[in-house]
């Protein structure tokens, strides 16, 4: 299949190594074949991933099939989760090689932090080609190092799936509900942080701790709304643990000097922060009525990034944490023609 695309040269990621088009053009490739969408755990920037990976299959007239079994190819919807650090997509990598070696896998837009015994020789037992696109170009070199460069291996650069979705009906009614009412930061708390630990997790409340309300309507309401109102409230205790504090940050203050410099007009609004991006904290509307309320952000998030470029906000966003690369890869590659997106460089030095 892979001889019948023609070759884009997007970024020349090794000079052995084939380089493919992009997933929109790749795609025609996919019209009436039986496809498998593994989509990746994570938080709501991820369901951007998703969705875009989605609207491609959609364009393209795939089929659609809810097994690996069934499938003439499977589909990793990408993103960040082909690392260490999270290891899902590692191994789901390492699963395909070994139990489904001769069906085509595709690996859309990804950032990778892999190294050789992540896959344990597994591309050895590979017979069909696997497909990887970067969505900067530093991914494509690590994980053609990574799979021993493997002949059934080739290298592609695109821009990440949630940019797929810029013409898509989301997209247009969120810009029907755009308003300026407040400067929102969103700043991650795990290992890709490139600012620092900021909070104990919340704990979740003992049977004793709980209100005798809560009590009751988990005996009386049904099993969907109640799950539906008792994770809202959770939500909402987590932002009140997290959100402690946050005027005393170092970033928050360095990136709100950065902004009443630039932007003096925006001084007088209130100020919301908020992870809107875990979900623990926010739920999917939550997150895109967040983005698409603000006057300026200010995050740590890439897809609260990207979600700003669509909506064409004005956006400051820092990089670091365990894959540096990651959000100053996608900047260059996608965003930085785009006046509205600003890089913020902080260093974790200048919050001690």
């Amino acid at each position: 299949m892979h001889r019948r695309f023609r070759v884009y040269k997007f970024n020349k990621m090794n000079r052995n190594q084939q380089t493919l088009p992009s997933i929109r053009i790749a795609s025609n490739e996919l019209k009436g074949k039986k496809v498998y969408l593994h989509i990746l755990p994570g938080n709501n920037g991820d369901c951007l991933i998703n969705w875009g990976a989605l609207a491609v299959l959609r364009d393209a007239k795939a089929k659609m099939v809810n097994s690996e079994n069934r499938a003439d190819v499977i589909l990793l919807t990408g993103g960040g989760g082909i690392n260490q650090e999270w290891g899902v997509g590692i191994n789901y990598i390492n699963r395909c090689n070994e139990r489904w070696p001769a069906k085509p896998l595709w690996i859309c837009s990804s950032t990778a932090k892999v190294v050789k015994t992540d896959f344990n020789g597994t591309f050895s037992r590979r017979t069909s080609p696997l497909y990887f696109w970067a969505r900067e170009k530093y991914s494509g070199d690590v994980f053609l190092k990574a799979c021993e460069f493997s002949r059934h291996v080739h290298i592609g650069i695109d821009h990440d799936m949630a940019f797929q979705l810029r013409q898509d009906p989301l997209i247009r009614k969120l810009q029907t509900k755009r308003s300026e009412e407040y400067i929102l930061i969103v700043e991650r708390d795990d290992v890709e942080s490139p600012t620092g630990n900021i909070t104990v997790k919340a704990k979740k409340a003992t049977r004793r701790q709980q209100s005798r309300f809560w009590r009751v309507i988990s005996q009386l309401v049904p099993g969907k709304i109640k799950d539906f109102l008792i994770r809202n409230r959770r939500r909402k205790k987590n932002r009140n643990v997290a959100a402690k504090g946050w005027q005393n940050r170092a970033y928050v203050k360095m990136a709100l000097n950065r902004i009443y410099t630039d932007i003096p007009s925006v001084c007088g609004l209130p100020i919301r922060y908020c992870d809107i991006s875990n979900t623990n904290l926010c739920s999917m509307q939550e997150f895109l009525e967040a983005v698409a309320g603000a006057s300026v952000i200010v995050t740590t998030r890439l897809h609260v990034c990207i979600l700003s470029h669509l909506l064409s906000k004005r956006a400051y966003v820092t990089f670091g944490g365990c894959m540096p690369y990651k959000i100053k890869g996608v900047y260059e590659f996608s965003l930085k023609d785009d006046s509205n997106i600003k890089m913020l460089p902080y260093s974790l030095s200048e919050s001690v």
